[in-house]
C-alpha cells in the first residue's frame, strides 16, 4: 500500500513538473515575442515607435517577472533571497518609470 502511494504521489509531481515546464517556456516564448514585436519597425509609424515599444518592453517585463517568481517557487527559492527582492525591486521600477514617461 505503501509503495502504491509513493508511486501516486511520484505520478502527480512528475506530471505537475511537466506542466510546469510547459507554462514557463509558454511564457518564455511569449516574452521572446513581445520583445521582438517591439523590435519590429515596419508596421509602425515613427512617431509611434517610441510608446509602442515602452509598451512592449513594460509588458515584457512582467512576464519575465513573472515566469522568474514561478521558477523560484518551483524550485523552492524562498522569497526572502535577495535576487528576487532586488529582481522584482528593478523590475517595478522599470514599469513604474516607463509609465510615467508615457504619461500613465
Amino acid at each position: 500500500m505503501n509503495q502504491t502511494h509513493s508511486s501516486c504521489q511520484i505520478s502527480r509531481l512528475t506530471q505537475q513538473l511537466k506542466e510546469s515546464k510547459k507554462r514557463e517556456a509558454e511564457l518564455h516564448k511569449r516574452c521572446l515575442e513581445l520583445i521582438q514585436e517591439a523590435q519590429t519597425k515596419d508596421s509602425i509609424p515613427a512617431k509611434d515607435l517610441n510608446i509602442f515599444t515602452a509598451e512592449k518592453q513594460t509588458e515584457a517585463i512582467k512576464v519575465f517577472l513573472e515566469v522568474f517568481v514561478e521558477t523560484c517557487t518551483e524550485h523552492k527559492i524562498p522569497r526572502s533571497d535577495p535576487t528576487l527582492r532586488i529582481l522584482k525591486k528593478t523590475a517595478d521600477k522599470v514599469v513604474h518609470t516607463l509609465q510615467k514617461r508615457l504619461g500613465h
